[in-house]
């Protein structure tokens, strides 16, 4: 067969895009807390391959829930104090 510029692309794309079997059960079973993880291994193979996306989602939205709840916490706490040291500073 002669090696076309096409030809040559579609091999270089396969490259690319080939994952090895190892890499792929470990990007499978990648989650960054244990409630998760858990949840993840509980499952029947079949939900697992269905469902894995949805479980690393609801995990990214979980995590990210808690970063805006500390942040918010950690503003109020901040505003809190600054409230307080200016009420003393007036006060007497």
């Amino acid at each position: 067969m002669k090696n076309t510029l096409y030809h040559v692309l579609a091999v270089e794309e396969v490259r690319v895009v080939k994952v090895r079997p190892s890499e792929s059960s470990a990007m499978r079973d990648e989650f960054k807390t244990s409630f998760w993880r858990r949840a993840f291994k509980l499952l029947p193979p079949i939900a697992q391959r269905r469902y894995r996306s949805q479980l690393k989602s609801a995990e990214r939205w979980e995590l990210a829930l808690d970063r805006a709840i500390d942040i918010a916490s950690r503003g109020k706490s901040l505003l809190s104090r600054l409230w307080h040291t200016a009420q003393n500073r007036y006060a007497g």
